[in-house]
């Protein structure tokens, strides 16, 4: 079966669907074979690719941002089976770009079509989210971090609102109205089944790969390749600090100060308060405790 591209046209400021001429251009004149659907609404990307696995289709290919390759791969891994493998290929056409940046793969939709072509397939790491929805246990995948925290409160800003601007813009404005407000949480956090460890958090992401909030490596030592989180807990800090060390989450020298605590993990226990909200690759997916697990090797990724 053909390689389906799922595109997102509204995707990089409503640019994809002008990209998506020039893609298919490239794809046409290299003879490669695909098939192809647009999404029409929040969540479809999701949908078709849970339906198209289910169908039998083994490879997919996401153009749009982070938030496309989000919802295929959720939709991929939702109907994956034990021992299928699953390809999984992106063409950047987005805004926020940080699932690209943390696979380092070139933010170029040109570069990409050629590696499309010719593929090397590597695996990769997908996260999954297990928590609890009106006493219904829920479970949600995601390729880059999950975070509960004052990143998850800027994210449910920027998701309330509308997004003015590209890369981190949107995140940078929440963050200056979220910050005054925002209080600390208690969380008790337990990595790879230990005991629980009790920290008043400013944030606590679990990451897969290095960036998030548009180009910010939270984590600079996050691989989306070695079967392993990287935890970065950020204790209470004055928000006078917080606004002035924020700058340097870009470079990645965050990791410096001392409120800063990195863990390494395959299994992430957060067991923070009911109302605390949890962001999953930039969308708001639930509040309260949430369990996360690497799934090693999840998806034969084309680079």
């Amino acid at each position: 079966m053909k390689p389906l591209i799922i595109i997102n046209p509204v995707a990089g400021n409503s640019q994809t669907e002008f990209n998506w001429l020039k893609i298919k251009e490239i794809l046409d004149l290299n003879k490669f074979e695909y098939d192809h659907i647009f999404t029409e609404y929040p969540k479809h990307a999701s949908e078709i690719a849970k339906k198209e696995v289910e169908a039998g289709r083994d490879a997919l290919i996401a153009i749009g941002g982070d938030g496309t390759y989000s919802e295929v791969v959720n939709g991929m891994m939702s109907a994956k089976q034990d021992g299928a493998t699953l390809k999984f290929g992106v063409i950047a056409s987005g805004t926020g770009n940080d699932f690209i940046r943390s696979a380092k793969i070139p933010n170029d939709f040109e570069e990409n079509c050629r590696r499309i072509i010719n593929p090397h397939f590597v695996p990769i790491d997908v996260g999954m989210v297990e928590y609890k929805e009106k006493s219904e246990n829920k479970k949600y995948y995601f390729v880059n971090s999950v975070g509960m925290g004052f990143d998850a409160e800027v994210i449910a800003r920027v998701q309330s609102g509308p997004k003015n601007g590209s890369g981190t813009a949107p995140f940078v404005k929440a963050l200056l109205k979220v910050l005054p407000k925002y209080k600390p949480i208690n969380v008790g956090i337990s990595i790879d089944d230990e005991k629980f460890v009790p920290y008043k958090i400013m944030t606590a992401v679990v990451a897969n790969g290095s960036y998030f909030g548009g180009g910010m490596m939270i984590a600079p030592d996050a691989d989306i390749r070695d079967s392993l989180f990287n935890v970065e807990i950020i204790t209470e800090m004055p928000k006078t600090k917080l606004l002035r060390v924020f700058p340097s989450i870009y470079k990645g020298t965050h990791i410096k100060q001392k409120e800063v605590t990195q863990k390494v993990a395959k299994k992430v226990v957060l067991n923070g308060p009911d109302f605390a909200t949890i962001q999953a690759d930039g969308e708001v997916i639930c509040h309260g405790p949430i369990t996360v697990t690497v799934v090693p090797g999840a998806l034969q990724m084309m680079f």
